[in-house]
């Protein structure tokens, strides 16, 4: 090898090696940025499950029921947030009413969401004759 060569594969060596730390320093940040939008996502869900539970507390009507509200953020940033409501009230007016309070709730957050409604209606005790 002669004397010229040398310098220019020091040169396009340091080029590659520049361009592979920079596309790896890009991946990172699109890694980072990812990750963080979810983080916010989930801690958004999280807020519209507080402030479903502390409605349903706060109605003392729905308050007699066992209910409990609970949020999951999916992965995709486009998909609606699953509000699942569960428990056993003891008639239909008031799931109806709870469903009402989540569904208010759900709009008042600003979030596109679908609520999946796992509330029983108990069945009344027969009275002993």
């Amino acid at each position: 090898m002669n004397a010229d060569a040398a310098p220019i594969m020091d040169v396009t060596g340091w080029l590659f090696v520049g361009a592979v730390l920079l596309i790896a320093l890009a991946l990172v940040g699109l890694v980072v940025r990812a990750w963080d939008l979810k983080r916010e996502r989930g801690d958004r869900a999280l807020a519209l499950e507080a402030r479903i539970r502390e409605a349903l507390v706060c109605d003392a009507a729905i308050r007699t029921g066992s209910i409990t509200a609970r949020t999951h953020a999916p992965l995709r940033p486009r998909s609606p947030v699953t509000i699942e409501l569960r428990g056993e009230v003891s008639t239909a007016a008031l799931r109806k009413a709870a469903v009402a309070v989540a569904i208010r709730e759900g709009f008042q957050s600003g979030l596109s969401f679908r609520l999946e409604d796992q509330i029983d209606v108990a069945q009344p005790l027969p009275r002993a004759a």
